[in-house]
């Protein structure tokens, strides 16, 4: 088939995004490109240039909101070259702030004001963080470094849509240490202050979050 553009997930189970784009890429004729955009929730300046490198004409960074989809629409999809996808906002944190283990306001933005959203993403990751966190400890104590990685992406996608900042702080950190192949003691560290964060959320006023965000 051919579509006017494709949104590329990177993780994905069996064949993951960069290696789809490749075959993708192999099997179109000399006639037809179809634009590519990687859509990840955490990726490293390397690791940006080496989607780009795999084929892909753009990429855009998790919670993406809609005027930036839009962009992306109207340069790969209508055609209009001379539109730039917008700079995505970085949102940097206040180092002498602490950070909650619920923000409803973050939550909102996040999922465009969309309440029944808001709800929906907190059940999933509800639902999910117990079996997470034994995941991640499991796969550090044998070692297995790259399923804890891709563990610990999944998750940190999740929490970017939850309003939750301490938890998606903490598997944003993990993540990165994993990716720079950081010392054992550093990855060991994080993942302990992951799983406290995890910890933290469960024991957290679980009603409130959707009480609060209502």
């Amino acid at each position: 088939n051919r579509f006017d553009l494709i949104f590329m997930d990177i993780q994905m189970p069996g064949m993951d995004g960069v290696e789809t784009t490749r075959r993708m890429r192999s099997q179109e004729g000399e006639s037809r490109r179809t634009p590519i955009v990687a859509l990840t929730a955490h990726a490293l300046s390397s690791e940006r240039r080496q989607l780009l490198a795999a084929g892909m004409d753009d990429y855009l960074t998790k919670p993406v909101d809609e005027k930036q989809l839009l962009h992306v629409i109207e340069k790969w999809a209508l055609g209009n070259m001379d539109i730039h996808t917008p700079a995505q906002p970085c949102e940097t944190e206040d180092p002498d702030r602490e950070l909650p283990v619920f923000d409803p306001q973050l939550a909102l933005k996040r999922c465009a004001s969309k309440q029944a959203l808001v709800n929906d993403m907190h059940r999933m990751l509800l639902e999910q963080i117990d079996e997470d966190a034994i995941q991640i400890a499991n796969l550090l104590a044998d070692g297995s470094y790259a399923q804890l990685l891709e563990c610990v992406h999944k998750l940190h996608g999740a929490t970017r849509y939850c309003g939750t900042p301490r938890l998606e702080a903490a598997a944003r950190d993990l993540e990165t240490a994993l990716k720079k192949s950081a010392p054992l003691p550093d990855i060991s560290v994080a993942t302990k202050a992951l799983i406290g964060e995890i910890d933290a959320l469960k024991d957290y006023d679980l009603s409130s979050m959707t009480n609060a965000t209502t």
